[in-house]
């Protein structure tokens, strides 16, 4: 099996060991060259790979070594990086299959060539978002002046709008702080924040990626360092990673 790791503009050298160990090379596809590994087929039929995908022992080194070839190639230059078990049973199955792309390869090129892909997250947590709106501010001062009769009804009323404010805080925040990163990238793609657990103080607000200039990346770190300062004493916590081969910015 001819297991294809990504697609480069030309030739590389000195590719890291694929999955298993195997000898990663570069195997010429129109004008661009595809990363590729052989594999068994008696150990990679499309069969046997889909009965162990659940199983995390044996998944988790193939997709390290997975991450380990698209992420040296991207260190290297522009790389369009394939998921996990694209595989062809021959070569001329491989050429079949990925020359008639060629147009939509090189368009993804262009696009991911100048730039480097980073992750950004943002946690709050819910009580501090939501005393960050005036609405829940002016409410609890009413409840510092009111009579008990009508302390209780205003704390329940409070304890409703704490809900709801620190959603709609965690929108205008998030959306900020997008806005601001997105200003300073040549790409930019948001997915559902992931939800919290059970007992996790925090929930996230933002979960984007960006495609950051190669060359130039600083006004972007400048600003996200900017960022941080401002929101973290708020109650805010950034998580950002990479660079990352651009996984998010190649399409289908």
């Amino acid at each position: 099996m001819y297991y294809v790791y990504g697609i480069v503009p030309g030739k590389l050298t000195a590719p890291p060991p694929g999955v298993d160990g195997t000898r990663v090379s570069l195997i010429p596809v129109g004008g661009m060259s595809a990363l590729v590994s052989e594999l068994p087929s008696t150990d990679y039929d499309p069969a046997t790979v889909e009965s162990r995908l659940a199983d995390l022992e044996w998944l988790s080194p193939r997709a390290i070594a997975h991450d380990a070839v698209v992420s040296w190639a991207s260190d290297q230059g522009a790389v369009i990086p394939f998921p996990m078990w694209v595989m062809f049973r021959d070569a001329p199955s491989l050429q079949g299959g990925l020359t008639p792309r060629m147009a939509e390869f090189q368009r993804a090129l262009d696009r991911v060539t100048p730039g480097r892909e980073y992750s950004v997250r943002v946690f709050g947590v819910k009580d501090r978002l939501a005393a960050l709106s005036p609405a829940v501010a002016q409410l609890e001062t009413e409840i510092a002046k009111a009579t008990p009769g009508q302390r209780y009804l205003l704390e329940r009323k409070l304890e409703a709008m704490r809900q709801s404010e620190a959603r709609q805080v965690s929108a205008s925040v998030a959306t900020s702080i997008h806005d601001d990163l997105t200003k300073l990238s040549l790409g930019a793609v948001t997915e559902a924040p992931p939800k919290s657990t059970a007992g996790e103080q925090s929930t996230a607000i933002l979960n984007a990626a960006y495609l950051v200039s190669r060359d130039a990346p600083e006004p972007f770190q400048a600003r996200l360092t900017d960022l941080i300062h401002q929101f973290e004493p708020l109650g805010l916590r950034f998580e950002f990673t990479g660079p990352w081969p651009p996984y998010h910015f190649v399409g289908r």
